[in-house]
Formats: structure tokens, sequence, C-alpha cells
């Protein structure tokens, strides 16, 4: 999947968003534009979703870049998506017989084998917002209902967690006691830890900590203009494999 995006004028970084079917394929944060115009493209394989990309059913791609547009940041985001196929095989003729050259998948994507369902676990389509969930405290809890089919033998729930608005510069937060007692103001709170902690039917299945995001700027400030940060809101996706000797879903 190839993601090319171009703007001009004066805008902040924002957040591009990516899903098929309500599961996400692709996250990414945009660039600083120039005033003369900025151009920018990233690729990203996913073979690994390849039971989805596949299905014969119609499906819903949803695109989502939040930007802010008034007189002081005026930069408009023109993206152009694309999806590449690749066939399994390939075959060359020459005058007296034919070649068939097979695709070796483990090197090629670097996932030995695809899943036969991916249950996206995100907010539900349509929205005219991102399909991520968006905690804001400690009691803020998200929840998504749907069932396993009764053959799979194996489920991966991958989870996807990242920082924005209020949470950007997260390490550096105030405990909500220590800025309430000294009476601050403007500053985010929540303290300086992250947890996500995920649970299924009641029971704890897991737990994810964010890492510090380093924002280029700080490094370099040229380098705003070809990378922001590295991480780029929480998503998850059920996935799951199917009994061999039982029908797919």
């Amino acid at each position: 999947m190839v993601c090319y995006a171009t703007t001009k004028g004066r805008q902040i970084d924002r957040i591009i968003g990516i899903w098929l079917s309500g599961v996400e394929l692709f996250r990414c944060c945009t660039t600083q534009p120039r005033a003369r115009g900025i151009v920018w493209t990233v690729k990203k394989d996913i073979t690994r979703y390849y039971s989805l990309v596949m299905s014969n059913q119609t499906q819903i791609l949803a695109v989502y870049l939040g930007n802010k547009h008034d007189s002081d940041q005026n930069g408009v985001y023109h993206v152009n998506i694309s999806i590449h196929y690749y066939p399994p095989e390939k075959k060359t003729k020459t005058n007296t017989e034919t070649t068939t050259l097979h695709v070796n998948s483990d090197q090629d994507h670097g996932y030995k084998e695809w899943a036969d369902l991916i249950i996206p676990i995100s907010q539900n389509i349509p929205l005219d917002d991102a399909l991520w969930f968006k905690i804001y405290n400690s009691n803020d809890v998200k929840t998504k209902q749907f069932a396993i089919p009764p053959n799979a033998y194996r489920a991966v729930l991958e989870v996807y967690v990242s920082v924005d608005e209020a949470d950007e510069l997260w390490p550096k937060n105030l405990p909500n006691d220590y800025i309430s007692s000294n009476n601050i103001t403007g500053q985010p709170g929540n303290g300086p830890f992250r947890e996500v902690v995920v649970s299924l039917d009641g029971n704890i299945v897991g737990a994810v900590w964010p890492f510090t995001v380093v924002f280029t700027k700080a490094i370099n400030p040229y380098l705003w203009d070809k990378l922001v940060r590295l991480d780029h809101l929480i998503s998850l996706h059920m996935i799951l494999k199917s009994l061999r000797f039982l029908d797919h879903f």
C-alpha cells in the first residue's frame, strides 16, 4: 500500500489513519509543510492482511486526517492511496520451454502465513471521525462486542497505542493531585505513567506500555520537514487461525 500526500503553506503534525472494514492498515504522521509545498510518500507491506484484502465481500475503505484549517494554519493536505497486488508466481517463456518462478512469501514480506480471519475491534462505521478509541483518563473504558468462530485454534490480539493532544509530551505530565493542590493551570495531568490494559469477558489478557516519543525537531529542526515522529490512539484487531481439518470461516 502506498500513501502519497502533498501540501503547502503553514500546518503542524497531523495523524493519518487508514482502515479496511474497520481493521487499521496504516497509521502515520504528516510532515511539516513549506510555503512552496512539500510531497512525501510512505509504503507499507500489508500482505499479513491477505484474507481481509482478498475478501469477495464489499468493503469500506476509511481514511482519516484530522486537519485544522484557519488563517494561521492554512495548509491543505491532498492524499492519494493505492494498493498494489502481486501474483503468487511468475512465468517466463523461452523458445523451447516455460519456466515458473515461485515467489517465496516468507522472504518477500517477512510473514510465514496470514490469518484466515481478521476481526476489527474499533469504532463502528460509518463515523465522521477516526476509528481508533480515544482514552482520556484511567476511568475511561472502551468496549467492543465480537464473536470468535468455534473452529479457531489460535487467536492473536494486536494492540496499537500512540499518544496525542494533551498526552503528546506525557512523560512530563504532572499528577492531578499535585496540579490541584498547587493551583496550576494550563498543564496536562494524569501523571507521567501510561498503561493500557485489555480485558476479554472480564479477564485481563494483556497490557501495553507506550514508549516515549521523540520529535525530530528536537534533534534537528530541519528533520521536521522529513519525519515528524515515530509512533502515531489505540487500535485493536483480532487475527484468527482456523483448524486445518475444518472449513474456513
